[in-house]
């Protein structure tokens, strides 16, 4: 759920269909150069039959970004010995299925317009064919059912009103990025626009659309076996580990720079709590105490809130309290949230698992059907 700034390679969709083929491989490499990251494309054979098709490849590559005026729009372009770049911000994930980018251009566009238009590109790292956002499915009918009504359900009620965020259904297809963490969908600013300004997005985790995945598509299957010791470690250490970099004690307004927030803070009885705009960090959120003795960006976070995250092993809406105890033994406590106090405390009705962790407290929140809903790091715990 991280965002890595890279400059990117950007290929066309869909023209590099029929040119590309199984005995041609795609390189990727990255390089230093000065304080940014060039990431390269390289078209290479597969056999030494397939040495002239790489060529051919590699030169319709070239061919591709030097007549290109959509790419134009958005990058410069420098050919470097059999190689294509292109110098642009953007998100870059590799893997040995699918190679994902992401290009999010804010300001001035091409056509003299102000705004924020992302563009990405997901091909095959073999053979450089595209990759649609429904080839990651079994069944893409009910995956288009389900994502919008995750967007329904968990995603419009929590943005704010005066966000433009009308036309989020049905659910965009021509825009994503694909990491580790999960699918994000990116809209353009005319259907969705962040409080910041930025073109919106939607992010699933992938252990939340796991049974819609084909396991013989580009994405496979992330499996993350459980792992107390790991668990342990990062939560004891007052952070949600790699997942969510920000720990228990980290002043607000660093955090808030880092992460701008989705809108004005909630309020629970003794804290207020800040959401983030970042779509792969929806369920994420830190607080600090409402009554504090310094300025709300002075003041360091009290606790983060996850409601949405799969943390070596312990996956919300999937893990249920026998498993919850297996790998982290019984609690040092355990607290009952009828519907007011669960209201009171922005939670839903029904019990806490109190672990202490070293000088930090691990909240394990679950339903009323006794799967987990919520994980929260405390520095105390509220009265």
């Amino acid at each position: 759920m991280r965002m890595y700034h890279f400059l990117l390679i950007f290929l066309l969709l869909g023209l590099l269909a029929g040119i590309a083929s199984a005995d041609v491989r795609i390189d990727l490499s990255q390089q230093a150069d000065g304080g940014n990251q060039i990431v390269t494309f390289k078209a290479s054979p597969g056999t030494p039959e397939s040495t002239e098709l790489a060529a051919l490849v590699q030169a319709e590559l070239d061919r591709l970004f030097e007549q290109s005026d959509a790419l134009k729009r958005f990058a410069r372009v420098l050919g470097r010995g059999g190689e294509t770049v292109i110098h642009e911000q953007g998100m870059l994930y590799s893997s040995g299925r699918f190679i994902s980018m992401l290009l999010v251009r804010d300001g001035q566009q091409a056509d003299g317009s102000k705004g924020s238009r992302p563009v990405s590109l997901c091909i095959h790292p073999e053979t450089a064919q595209p990759i649609q956002l429904m080839d990651l499915f079994r069944n893409p009918e009910e995956a288009r059912a389900r994502l919008s009504e995750m967007v329904e359900r968990d995603i419009l009620p929590t943005l704010s009103d005066y966000l433009e965020y009308a036309d989020l259904l049905p659910v965009p297809e021509n825009c994503f990025f694909l990491d580790a963490d999960g699918l994000t969908i990116y809209y353009d600013d005319q259907h969705y626009r962040t409080f910041s300004g930025a073109c919106g997005a939607v992010s699933f985790a992938w252990y939340e659309i796991e049974d819609l995945i084909s396991p013989d598509g580009p994405a496979g299957t992330f499996t993350v076996l459980p792992d107390a010791a790991a668990l342990w470690a990062d939560a004891s250490a007052g952070f949600f580990g790699k997942v969510f970099p920000v720990h228990l004690g980290d002043k607000l307004g660093d955090v808030l720079t880092i992460y701008p927030r989705l809108r004005d803070p909630d309020y629970t009885r003794n804290a207020k709590v800040y959401l983030f705009e970042s779509a792969p960090l929806r369920g994420f959120s830190v607080e600090i105490p409402k009554y504090a003795f310094t300025e709300d960006m002075d003041t360091p976070v009290s606790a983060i809130r996850a409601s949405r995250i799969s943390f070596h092993g312990l996956k919300t809406g999937w893990t249920g309290r026998e498993e919850i105890v297996a790998l982290l033994g019984e609690p040092e406590s355990v607290r009952a949230y009828d519907e007011q106090t669960a209201e009171d405390m922005l939670m839903v009705p029904g019990e806490s698992l109190i672990y202490r962790m070293g000088k930090v407290f691990l909240e394990v929140h679950l339903d009323g059907e006794q799967l987990l809903a919520e994980l929260i790091l405390r520095t105390e715990l509220p009265e």
